[in-house]
């Protein structure tokens, strides 16, 4: 239960990060079918030995799996480091993205499960696990503690440098910085991966538009674009002014950030194209007001554009307006908040420029909206029901 309800928040504030089916391209695909291949595939006792020598504690674990040889095929063309062309790099990380889905899905999920191996995971033997998947370019995920799943991790970085084009080595450099920005108590209370992610990735799409690594970045480098531009404070009776990431979160727990951080990417990114982006929302953030019990006072939405959601259901995303909050965010337009209300009688998106718990401040930046955006729809008060946890725009 501890480990569902801590993987549970995990995906609440990363959700991109649940996808542990593909990894390396972020597409959902099922577990591959290795009844076969672990069944028939030969190696050799040179390979075994290596394996156990080498990864001692993942070949134990591996006792009796089917997977054994499977897994050690892969492991020991990482360790031995045997490539000489990117398509092998390429080959390589294709190979990786199966064994992270393996590994999770048929290995270690279940391991962890067991109530009896609760403590292994934060023990010594953990710790040497943990150093022995980021020989082979994986590293865990955990939250609370807690074991979650696998993400990619650095592997070969001599081979890389020296046998990838441009746009294979951003990509390579994304996915290890993907993986290591996930989980965490609270994974937004550091964001220099977030920050990488962002400049490794407009790099990507700015240089190499057409590459086919660019489409496969694009989810991921538009999640942590939102960490630094979809932000505000919570001004609050007890506990002064904290800030959160996305939506119109309230609770700390567990999308917290500081401003500390969020000014470092402006202090150490200076060279992207989202720099003032960033600086001009830190200089003018939304905020919410908290009452004395910790309820939401009404907010005051500085609405740039109303857009219906994706269907009726009191639940449907707002995917069909992220495609225009992207536009805004590329033409330096601070229009970061995508809102999912219910306005109307319906479940309505909108695209905002800023929210205040003040209508003077919202009238004031609406006249700042109305000159990047003359057709913006307005200022709309929205209040807060406690009881169904939704928000209401008149």
């Amino acid at each position: 239960m501890k480990r569902y309800i801590a993987f549970s928040f995990f995906c609440l504030s990363v959700w991109s990060a649940c996808k542990f089916s593909d990894n390396e391209n972020n597409t959902t695909t099922p577990t591959p079918n290795i009844t076969t291949q672990a069944d028939t595939l030969q190696i050799n006792s040179e390979d075994i030995n290596l394996f156990a020598e080498q990864l001692p504690i993942l070949s134990q674990l591996l006792q009796g799996n089917a997977l054994h040889n499977t897994i050690a095929v892969y492991a020991n063309k990482v360790l031995r480091g045997k490539v000489s062309s990117q398509k092998d790099l390429e080959t390589l990380l294709d190979s990786r993205s199966k064994m992270i889905t393996l590994l999770h899905d048929k290995v270690l999920n279940p391991f962890f499960s067991k109530a009896d191996t609760e403590d292994f995971y934060n023990s010594e033997r953990g710790a040497s696990l943990e150093k022995e998947l980021n020989r082979i370019g994986i590293q865990s995920i955990s939250a609370e503690g807690i074991y979650i799943g696998l993400a990619p991790s650095t592997m070969l970085e001599k081979e890389f440098k020296q046998l990838s084009d441009e746009p294979f080595k951003l990509y390579n450099e994304f996915l290890s910085q993907r993986g290591s920005s996930m989980g965490g108590e609270y994974p937004y209370s550091n964001l220099e991966n977030q920050m990488q992610l962002v400049w490794i990735g407009e790099q990507l799409i700015g240089k190499y538009p057409n590459n086919p690594y660019t489409a496969r970045i694009r989810s991921d480098f538009r999640f942590a674009l939102g960490t630094l531009t979809d932000f505000h404070e919570v001004k609050t009776p007890a506990q002064g002014v904290y800030y959160i990431v996305s939506d119109l979160l309230t609770e700390p727990y567990p999308t917290m950030t500081s401003v500390e951080q969020l000014n470092n990417f402006v202090e150490k990114y200076p060279q992207s194209k989202y720099n003032r982006l960033t600086k001009s929302i830190l200089e003018n953030t939304s905020d919410i007001k908290l009452n004395e019990d910790a309820y939401p006072q009404p907010i005051y939405l500085v609405v740039a554009k109303w857009l219906a959601a994706d269907s009726s259901d009191e639940n449907a995303d707002c995917e069909n307006a992220e495609q225009l909050r992207n536009n805004y965010l590329d033409k330096a337009m601070p229009i970061p908040h995508l809102l999912r209300l219910n306005r109307q009688g319906q479940t309505q998106c909108a695209l905002c420029y800023r929210f205040y718990s003040s209508a003077q401040k919202a009238t004031t930046a609406l006249s700042i909206l109305k000159k990047m955006e003359p057709a913006a729809e307005g200022i709309f008060k929205a209040t807060y029901n406690a009881n169904t946890n939704t928000w209401t725009a008149e």
